[in-house]
């Protein structure tokens, strides 16, 4: 469609243009947030509009959210892993053999084995919940994992007989080792292990990007769930309306527009605040489809025309 024509100076008609989609969407976000007019046009609007809608809106915003990520993350995991290759190399002992096999592990010498944290690592691995690390990684498989063992050897990894225990800066992580496949780890396979980092530095800034921009997404595009819940408690709030679930369904899908921001800002240090999503979105059908409903008509004040004298004469 080319809308409307419009005149030209010489009186002869031509086409209105389309609106440049970018205006034309925000456009769409703006009565998303508030537009009581655009809610109420949206039974004779496609489901189509508003799926698509919401999927630029998605997109948009884990564009703008993986950038941001990305500039935060990138320098700092290249240069953890330009200076961790080198530093692993030196500090790992030359005689050391490491066996993963059916889920246990074992070494060849006396434990327990430190392997200190160099100087150059300390501030990339250290945090205010651990902040006194002392050794990269602890190798002790005579006894199981405990939480008091791994606070005592201050360490970034500790080894167990079954167990790898991981400081991942929210907490220590444990993992299973019947979850990883059998291995050898000496000095050979971390020199092999530390000429393959190279390869991975190169190929980081791309990976990095596409895996945020994937993640971030996927977890956005949550919200088309979120919306069928969302489009049953409109279809009882606003029954008044007499919609049907469908149009019910494609006004969640705007509503949501704010959390779905929200939801992305978290993941640029927004802090977390318990259904401050949920009352937004109730916010939002509340003063763009409830209160509309809830108004009185208006009534004109225009006075019916008095009767006429020869009115009722035939």
């Amino acid at each position: 469609m080319t809308g409307a024509p419009e005149p030209e100076g010489d009186g002869t008609l031509k086409p209105m243009k389309k609106p440049l989609f970018f205006v034309s969407f925000a456009r769409t976000f703006r009565a998303s947030v508030w537009g009581p007019g655009f809610y109420q046009s949206l039974p004779f609007r496609p489901l189509s509009f508003s799926v698509g809608y919401l999927i630029s809106l998605i997109l948009w915003v884990s564009f703008a959210t993986t950038i941001i990520l990305a500039v935060q993350v990138l320098p700092q995991a290249r240069d953890f892993l330009s200076e961790a290759g080198p530093v692993l190399v030196r500090t790992f002992p030359s005689d050391l053999v490491l066996v993963i096999k059916d889920g246990r592990a074992s070494v060849n010498l006396p434990e327990p084995i430190f392997i200190p944290v160099p100087a150059a690592l300390v501030p990339r691995i250290t945090s205010g919940d651990n902040p006194t690390v002392e050794h990269l990684i602890v190798v002790d498989t005579r006894e199981p994992f405990s939480l008091e063992r791994f606070r005592e050897y201050r360490t970034f990894l500790f080894l167990t007989a079954n167990e790898l225990a991981l400081f991942d800066g929210n907490g220590v992580r444990v993992q299973s080792l019947r979850d990883l496949p059998n291995t050898t780890i000496d000095r050979a396979g971390v020199l092999s292990f530390v000429g393959g980092l190279d390869r991975v530095i190169a190929f980081l800034p791309p990976l990095v990007i596409l895996g945020l921009f994937v993640f971030i997404s996927g977890l956005l595009a949550l919200a088309f769930f979120e919306a069928l819940v969302g489009g049953l408690l409109i279809l009882v709030l606003a029954r008044r309306a007499g919609w049907k679930y469908r149009v019910s369904y494609q006004a969640a899908l705007h509503a949501l527009s704010l959390p779905v921001i929200l939801i992305a800002l978290r993941f640029v240090g927004l802090p977390a605040v318990p259904f401050l999503s949920v009352g937004i979105f109730l916010a939002v059908v509340a003063a763009n489809i409830i209160l509309p409903l809830l108004r009185p008509p208006a009534v004109s004040s225009v006075e019916p025309p008095a009767p006429s004298a020869n009115a009722g004469k035939s």
